[in-house]
């Protein structure tokens, strides 16, 4: 399943390290699939916390870079619908307009809609 994500994605990365960790948290012989789904929706919300506190605390991080008035040119969707919590790259410009700073974005590309189907 893992190869399918990486040929269907083209950003993939997230999906499949979140699907390595699925497979770790144990196997699933002598369990029933109540109690797989269960195990897998625990370690989804942990992955999902996880990268909530990341894109925040690097939006955080990021602001510092951030001066009142710049003028700031994205190329990707990076925030919270490419993402959790604030996201990447936009989440640093989220995190400094929320911040007070008066700044300017320009964002270089759109994307096809539905763009990752097969």
């Amino acid at each position: 399943m893992m190869l399918q994500l990486q040929l269907v994605v083209p950003d993939p990365q997230r999906v499949i390290y979140s699907g390595h960790r699925a497979d770790g948290t144990g196997s699933s012989q002598g369990k029933k699939c109540r109690e797989i789904k269960t195990i897998l929706l625990k370690e989804a919300k942990k992955i999902h916390n996880e990268e909530a506190d990341a894109t925040i605390a690097l939006s955080k991080n990021g602001n510092e870079l951030i001066k009142d008035g710049m003028t700031i040119l994205t190329h990707c969707n990076t925030g919270p619908l490419a993402t959790t919590g604030y996201g990447t790259a936009l989440g640093i410009i989220i995190y400094a307009h929320l911040q007070g700073k008066k700044i300017q974005v320009y964002a270089d590309e759109t994307r096809p809609f539905c763009r990752a189907r097969a």
